[in-house]
């Protein structure tokens, strides 16, 4: 498991928001998108995101991530 709080795109603001909405791995962000929609963040910025978590996960079992 890759906890939220790895992901550098995301403020300690945002990171905090997404733990205290039970949402504390990148897998869940990577299952559920949509989460991080509650913080309108720029279309550059999520894409940064997605592929950090696409990194993240890359070569890890699919379980894992």
């Amino acid at each position: 498991l890759f906890p939220v709080t790895i992901l550098s795109h995301l403020t300690t603001k945002e990171k905090r928001a997404l733990v205290e909405q039970g949402i504390v791995a990148c897998s869940q962000i990577k299952q559920q998108p949509q989460v991080l929609d509650q913080f309108e963040l720029p279309l550059s910025k999520r894409k940064a995101i997605d592929k950090e978590i696409i990194e993240i996960c890359n070569g890890v079992l699919p379980s894992a991530c």
